[in-house]
């Protein structure tokens, strides 16, 4: 088994964390459709959402979590607590654009708009995303991460569990064993989407 600390990114781990990100997605269906993996520059265009998305999600202060086997980050997890105070125009679509271009952000945008549709209304923890090296896969990397963030929604007293959302159906099955239902579906351009939740046991976080 392999030995493992999960606990806040060092910020000096940065890029080991996009590095984690894009060795985890690469074949990512959701990451595949928006980032228009069939034409030239899909790594570019993901590495380029990968490093706007820390940035825009360290600098309004929301908590990456990571996995470190030794001193290499082999998983992150990127979270937001139960009541983020995200602005009304995030600065994390424009940086998109002038990155990965204007079609990708309007698809990026079209998943996020039709997943919201499906959000729980109660303030709940959101894991936005969750990676794992490929060769640490099947290590319960993923696993002791989405403990962590279970763990922290039930220490809370403001929320009522955690949400999350996949393109992948391959992922489901984890998410299921790990106490996840689905509670919403919806598909963009024959994308399909889930939105899950898990609920706090009752009486965890009075």
């Amino acid at each position: 088994m392999l030995e493992l600390q999960v606990r806040a990114l060092d910020p000096a781990d940065r890029c080991a964390s996009i590095d984690v990100l894009m060795d985890a997605f690469p074949s990512d269906p959701w990451m595949a459709w928006c980032f228009l993996s069939e034409e030239p520059g899909y790594p570019d265009r993901v590495r380029g959402y990968c490093e706007a998305g820390h940035h825009w999600h360290t600098t309004l202060g929301f908590p990456v979590l990571a996995a470190y086997a030794g001193e290499r980050v082999v998983g992150v997890a990127y979270v937001m607590g139960p009541s983020p105070q995200i602005p009304d125009e995030p600065a994390l679509l424009p940086a998109m654009r002038e990155v990965c271009g204007e079609r990708a952000v309007e698809r990026f945008a079209r998943c996020n708009e039709a997943t919201d549709a499906k959000m729980p209304e109660a303030p709940a923890h959101c894991v936005a995303l969750i990676a794992v090296r490929q060769a640490n896969q099947g290590e319960q990397v993923g696993s002791r991460l989405l403990d962590r963030v279970i763990a922290d929604a039930e220490a809370a007293p403001a929320s009522s569990g955690v949400v999350l959302e996949t393109g992948n159906p391959n992922n489901l099955g984890f998410y299921r064993r790990h106490g996840f239902e689905v509670v919403g579906e919806t598909s963009v351009e024959g994308l399909g989407l889930h939105v899950l939740f898990r609920a706090c046991r009752e009486g965890a976080n009075e």
